[in-house]
């Protein structure tokens, strides 16, 4: 079992001998790396190949006077050990955490950490040394909100949670006169750039990001059949991003258009010479090999020599519909994984190959307090 979140403790409850499977407790240090961690295990509990049966979460009141969250029991059928494993294992190669991680009456008998390991190997691949994310690289989040309206602060408070540099937007479903929203969905030292429905209600898409990342050359991509953004991230390299959000099928907008269209986008695109980040809503279920949608899309990837960065579930209904592309051979792309269920859709978290800007320097003026003249002090406060 991969998860993206690293836990603050790995507990295996009950004692040793018992037939019956043991549960695993598991601690995480914030609310939103439980919920992480808990939409993958919910994902992996309805796989016939896990061993997951039961989960239940401890009541958030007494989570929060111990100041975390917990995972509290998470019982297994056979291979008991192997999420205790699996999750200890993870943990320990989460380079960018400071944190030690606690292991508690951890008495993982050698066979079981053999198999939790190969179990792990099989699941997910290990990434080669050219795709792993450096922690300089820029840290993204994709996202379809189905309207910022009721989530604004959700995503405000997500974004700063995670530290993200760049955050985009789909079904932003903003419009000129909502001010007040933007304002509370842009944190303080982010920017917002955003294209909204002008006659419709939804829609829209948007870029938060950082003020010390350099955007520039925002254009507008907009057709029949999507919507669309295309920004300049200009860094160590200077990186092409853009937006989409596929629009309904209608009389007007075909089912054909949609791609009809992404393949005149790529067409441009190609020639120049930039690299380039293709992702939003496509609304095409990539994990259905049978789709029609999904082979001419894959036929347009080959074509351009593309890869699609997006694994697992991204909408509810369980399809892939949430998409990122970019030309193979680029490192551009690495470390792609879903966050939390924001709207109907998954966020999806990853990196993009470009260094980070240095923090902007501030310059801090002040006095000492034993200098201040209390006198004069006062009469400046009436």
């Amino acid at each position: 079992m991969d998860i993206p979140t690293r836990p603050s403790a790995v507990v295996r409850m009950g004692k040793d001998g018992k037939k019956a499977p043991r549960p695993v407790k598991v601690s995480f240090p914030t609310p939103i790396d439980a919920r992480i961690f808990l939409s993958k295990a919910e994902e992996l509990k309805n796989d016939a190949n896990e061993s997951i049966t039961r989960i239940r979460c401890r009541d958030p009141a007494e989570a929060q006077k111990s100041n975390c969250t917990i995972v509290k029991r998470i019982c297994c059928k056979i291979g008991k050990l192997i999420l205790a494993t699996d999750v200890y294992n993870h943990a320990l190669n989460e380079q960018s955490q400071d944190q030690p991680l606690m292991i508690e009456n951890d008495t993982v008998e050698t066979t079981a950490a053999a198999e939790g390991e190969e179990r792990a190997r099989n699941s997910s691949p290990e990434p080669s040394s050219s795709n792993v994310a450096n922690e300089r690289w820029i840290s993204a989040c994709m996202m379809n909100c189905q309207s910022v309206g009721n989530k604004a602060l959700t995503i405000k408070d997500y974004t700063v949670e995670h530290d993200f540099d760049c955050v985009f937007l789909t079904e932003t479903w903003l419009t000129s006169t909502r001010q007040r929203i933007c304002g509370d969905l842009t944190p303080t030292g982010y920017k917002l750039r955003a294209l909204n429905r002008k006659e419709k209600r939804g829609g829209g898409v948007a870029v938060l990001h950082k003020s010390n990342i350099r955007v520039d050359e925002v254009k507008d991509l907009t057709t029949d059949s999507l919507e669309g953004l295309e920004v300049t991230i200009s860094s160590t390299r200077s990186v092409r991003i853009l937006l989409l959000y596929r629009l309904k099928v209608s009389v007007s907008n075909p089912r054909d258009a949609f791609l009809n269209d992404l393949q005149d986008i790529l067409e441009c695109l190609i020639v120049k010479p930039k690299s380039f980040i293709i992702l939003g809503d496509f609304n095409i279920h990539w994990d259905v090999e049978a789709d029609r949608e999904r082979m001419k899309l894959l036929d347009m990837a080959e074509a351009f020599q593309l890869v699609q960065h997006v694994t697992g579930a991204t909408h509810r209904d369980g399809h892939t519909i949430d998409l990122i592309l970019s030309r193979d051979g680029d490192n551009l792309v690495a470390d792609a994984f879903h966050g939390l269920q924001i709207s109907d859709h998954r966020a999806v978290h990853f990196s993009i190959n470009a260094a980070k800007p240095h923090p902007p320097r501030k310059k801090i003026t002040f006095r000492k307090l034993r200098n201040v003249v209390q006198v004069a002090l006062k009469r400046d406060l009436r």
